[in-house]
């Protein structure tokens, strides 16, 4: 399943990084609504039995006068079941959210989403919902991680923390705090 919601909030640009994880907590309550745990590996991956059964890629155009959102598209790529002959093996991680068959048709899952995204976008730019982000998020304090920036060599982290707007802040081997946006990130095995 894979949609996308193209939304105009009453946001400042400033705030526009909350939306990866509203997006993911609101992707977390709707599931949940199926009987589906999903957990969050920061920023944008939907996790369900260990496995990526899911991302969030969200995209944003600022009006640089007045640092508002013109719009915000927000993208849910799901993988409700698996396919007939399994994941290929060159998508090891790749997982599925439902062993057989669906509870519900997949137009009642994307609306079950939707609605749980916009009772969230509209209460921005209050974060209430950051703490259940943080508490399904796979990278709490102390997990050590591998950071991949879009520029640069890959290197190892020590998870401090994710920050109330949704960064992450690790720390490198050489105790520098690193505070990120986005970028891809993963468990050190």
């Amino acid at each position: 399943l894979y949609f996308s919601l193209l939304l105009r909030p009453a946001l400042l640009a400033v705030d526009a990084p909350l939306v990866t994880a509203a997006a993911a907590v609101a992707a977390r309550r709707a599931l949940l609504q199926f009987g589906v745990q999903l957990e969050i590996r920061w920023v944008n991956d939907l996790m369900s039995d260990g496995k990526k059964a899911g991302g969030i890629l969200t995209e944003s155009v600022s009006n640089l006068e007045d640092g508002g959102l013109e719009y915000l598209v927000a993208g849910f790529g799901l993988n409700l079941t698996s396919p007939a002959d399994g994941f290929p093996s060159s998508l090891p991680e790749a997982g599925a959210l439902f062993g057989g068959e669906l509870p519900a048709g997949r137009a009642q899952i994307a609306a079950a989403i939707a609605l749980e995204f916009e009772q969230l976008i509209q209460r921005l730019p209050e974060a209430d919902f950051m703490s259940e982000y943080c508490e399904a998020n796979l990278l709490q304090p102390g997990t050590q991680v591998f950071v991949s920036p879009a520029r640069g060599e890959q290197y190892p982290a020590l998870v401090q923390q994710i920050d109330p707007s949704g960064r992450l802040v690790v720390k490198t081997s050489d105790g520098q705090l690193q505070v990120l946006t986005g970028g891809e990130v993963f468990i050190a095995e």
